[in-house]
């Protein structure tokens, strides 16, 4: 993460589009064209989640806390034509699936967690 000032964000136009989220008074912008390939940030220092799916347009941030702190990655897969997550840090293969819109596990240990 860098400040607006940073000469990192030289990439940026003032008119490329961002998921903007505000953290107990603070100003995060994830740059669309981040996660137009990414999908999903992980901000560890923050708890935090920013996930976008390019095929439906949708983004999602939310505070990890409430899942344990579960870090996510992209499974791959589509449930309903949206992003379905999966928990990186389950450990034993035991992962669950996290479809994006639900805002909750699906399948999988987590299921129903959210």
């Amino acid at each position: 993460m860098v400040g607006p000032d940073s000469p990192f964000v030289d990439f940026l136009l003032p008119t490329d589009r961002v998921i903007g989220v505000e953290v107990d008074g603070e100003y995060i912008a994830v740059p669309h064209n981040i996660l137009w390939w990414h999908e999903i940030a992980n901000f560890d220092e923050l708890g935090l989640a920013v996930t976008y799916c390019p095929l439906t347009g949708s983004s999602i941030a939310f505070h990890r806390s409430g899942v344990d702190g579960a870090q996510f990655g992209v499974s791959g897969l589509l449930y309903k034509n949206n992003l379905v997550m999966y928990d990186r840090t389950a450990v034993d293969g035991e992962d669950s699936l996290w479809p994006q819109m639900l805002a909750g596990g699906f399948c999988g240990p987590a299921e129903g967690q959210g």
